[in-house]
């Protein structure tokens, strides 16, 4: 897989969860991939400004309303 195609699939995974906030926990049972996989990318994100992750806190905080 390339490797704007697995950036992609990561982020329209976490945006499934766009009405609550995302944990890395959730998008690994969403895609069938380790708690520690995910994080490992999330980090990697996070190293290249894609994103703000800090372990034990939401991917994504969604505003309802």
């Amino acid at each position: 897989m390339k490797h704007n195609e697995s950036v992609e699939m990561y982020l329209e995974t976490i945006l499934l969860f766009k009405n609550s906030e995302v944990h890395a926990v959730d998008v690994a049972a969403a895609l069938g991939y380790s708690k520690a996989s995910i994080s490992r990318v999330m980090k990697l994100f996070s190293s290249k400004n894609h994103c703000k992750y800090r372990s034990g806190f939401p991917m994504i905080e969604m505003s309802k309303g």
